[in-house]
């Protein structure tokens, strides 16, 4: 029997665009990968704080770039690495939910869903080890106020459409 190929990722939720920057700054303090790094929410709120937006862009790219936000304030986008920011996930929470629904409990997909369609952030950081699992699950818990949670995602599973963070393998 084949085993299947997994990316894992350690998740947390933030409240707002500067408890993101904060966390993304202690996990990059603490030697973790800044591209492995992705910063999911609604449209709307990444544009109420645009400065911050670009200081996380700057972050998980290496340099400032361009940051292009549409019109689609529901739509729910990411800043990770790559050449187009934000990038989009899904047009929706609605969407959103069930795309997260193809990997997590229904329950999960739903609490993370509505915590982003209420303005909050999702902070996911790719893991290649249980080095760096401990790592940023030590630091999520002290600089984000809730849990932590760590998720393995099944790449046969068209991982891409969800896989935010840099091209790892």
């Amino acid at each position: 029997m084949k085993e299947a190929a997994h990316r894992r990722f350690a998740l947390a939720v933030v409240a707002n665009l500067d408890d993101a920057l904060r966390a993304l700054r202690q996990l990059v303090h603490n030697e973790l990968d800044p591209q492995a790094i992705s910063i999911v929410g609604r449209e709307a709120s990444f544009t109420h704080g645009r400065e911050r937006s670009a200081e996380l862009s700057a972050i998980v790219n290496g340099k400032s770039r361009s940051l292009d936000f549409q019109t689609g304030q529901d739509r729910i986008v990411a800043l990770a690495c790559g050449p187009v920011l934000p990038k989009s996930i899904s047009q929706d929470a609605s969407a959103f939910e069930g795309l997260l629904g193809r990997w997590l409990f229904p329950a999960h997909a739903k609490r993370l869903a509505q915590a982003v369609a209420g303005g909050e952030f999702l902070l996911l950081v790719q893991l290649d080890g249980l080095v760096e699992e401990r790592l940023a699950t030590r630091t999520l818990l002290r600089s984000c106020r809730g849990s932590v949670e760590v998720h393995d995602f099944d790449l046969a599973d068209n991982i891409e459409q969800f896989c935010l963070c840099s091209q790892k393998t």
